[in-house]
């Protein structure tokens, strides 16, 4: 953990002008996460011209006098408040296992073009066995027990897992009677097609938390079919159904493909799930038979309007006192009220790794369909190639001066290495223009928020 007081000096890189409407523009200071209305029309002149041009722009208009009051103005108000916290990860530490992910199934019964699980419309990794499954829990128990800790998550992947049922209550039932003082916290990522009172009772008996992908309303843009097209989603949406009904701790995630014209219905329709759910927007990956990744300009201008849209949207949400499910509404919330800038995008590497069957360790279960992405095999040593772990936003050169850097810290890992970059560099310019533009959004509605739900600030802890 990191306290960012190293720059309250004005810099034009820093800051981000967002018009709210005619009257208020907001003032965002990317070093300290802070966020002012600005009424003054003057003071906003001077900011515009100084985010655009920077100081030698402004000194076109106004006297050097001028400028060094609006940033000593500034300046000072920026210091008088609390502290940010920046959280960045310790580059020496060794490798833990909190979370492991385990690709159960290298099958699916559905065909979604944009899955980075298959990159040539088949998995390139084997399905597990209990042979596997034993091999690679004694390993993640070694390796916990190394560093002192008696706890670690599973996630049960695909593949569509639960295509290997037996696996799965094998792997639950090792763990219970071989290690019972350990705590293991259970994860599933599921199409939702797949349900029966047998899963169900698992589910309940072993508190598994359920991640089930569903895209949206039946639209041209909901792309979840079966291999044979018929669409999954009048089955997905019953046995979501059915897991509210029997209290499964159950969230659901979209992904939004590029072109997908429809991004406030599919936020309403996830709404009335009444469940906690997020939003991606399909991003590149190893997977290249499709271009549903692929933003332009125009895209991204779409994209933009659409917000707009959903702005309106959960801006009634707030006036009206509606209870809102949208995880990330809320995450945002507090990172900006608290100013909790992220200085890492992830644990790939650090503390988050993916084992195959066979026994190969990748970073990311984005690189399990390609060995040239393995760093190792349970039963060798890892190596010490850091290529394919996320660095600190700190490292990063070319997001120094990106006003949004805290945000994303960097973005995925794995979108960089698909895309022919790094991981100590910034995305395409296209993924980091869209990241903006999301960040935008959350910021505006951080201040509607304040405006219309202050008990929200109020209350939360």
């Amino acid at each position: 953990m990191k306290t960012i007081m190293d720059n309250y000096i004005l810099n034009s890189k820093h800051i981000k002008l967002i018009k709210i409407d005619s009257k208020i523009n907001l003032f965002f200071h990317s070093e300290t996460m802070q966020i002012y209305p600005i009424y003054d029309k003057e003071l906003l002149n001077i900011l515009e011209l100084f985010e655009k041009q920077g100081e030698i722009g402004v000194l076109k208009y106004y006297s050097k006098e001028n400028i060094n009051s609006v940033k000593r103005t500034i300046s000072e108000k920026l210091i008088s408040a609390p502290k940010s916290i920046l959280y960045v990860s310790n580059k020496n530490q060794p490798p833990e296992y909190n979370t492991v992910v385990l690709p159960i199934a290298a099958d699916c019964n559905l065909y979604c073009p944009y899955c980075f699980a298959q990159t040539d419309r088949r998995f390139h990794f084997g399905n597990y066995t209990n042979k596997d499954i034993v091999r690679t829990l004694e390993f993640v128990v070694k390796e916990n027990k190394s560093h002192n800790k008696n706890f670690f998550c599973i996630v049960f992947f695909g593949g569509e897992p639960l295509l290997n049922m037996d696996v799965i209550k094998f792997t639950i039932e090792y763990m219970k009677s071989h290690y019972p003082e350990i705590n293991v916290f259970y994860s599933i990522t599921t199409n939702g097609t797949i349900l029966n009172d047998d899963i169900i009772q698992l589910y309940r008996d072993n508190n598994i938390a359920v991640l089930v992908s569903i895209d949206g309303p039946d639209n041209e843009y909901n792309l979840r079919c079966y291999k044979n097209g018929r669409k999954s989603l009048s089955k997905v949406i019953s046995n979501i159904e059915k897991l509210k009904k029997n209290g499964i701790r159950t969230e659901l995630r979209a992904t939004i493909v590029n072109t997908n014209p429809y991004i406030c219905e599919t936020f309403n329709f996830l709404e009335t799930f009444k469940l906690p759910f997020f939003v991606s927007f399909s991003y590149p990956s190893e997977n290249k038979l499709h271009n549903l990744s692929d933003y332009n300009e125009d895209i991204l201008l779409s994209i933009r309007k659409q917000f707009g849209l959903l702005l309106e949207y959960y801006l009634n949400k707030f006036k009206n006192k509606e209870n809102i499910y949208n995880k990330r509404l809320f995450d945002y919330l507090d990172i900006l009220r608290y100013r909790t800038g992220m200085g890492v995008a992830c644990g790939a590497g650090r503390s988050y790794f993916t084992i195959t069957a066979n026994g190969d360790i990748f970073t990311c279960p984005h690189f399990m369909n390609d060995l040239q992405y393995c760093i190792g095999n349970i039963e060798t040593e890892l190596s010490e190639n850091k290529e394919y772990t996320s660095v600190n936003i700190t490292d990063i050169l070319e997001c120094k001066d990106c006003w949004a850097k805290f945000h994303c810290a960097g973005n995925c890992l794995a979108q960089k290495i698909s895309t022919g970059k790094s991981n100590d560099t910034a995305l395409i310019p296209e993924i980091c223009e869209l990241e903006k533009i999301t960040f935008e959004f959350y910021i505006k509605l951080f201040y509607y928020a304040k405006k219309h739900i202050p008990e929200y600030f109020k209350n939360s802890s």
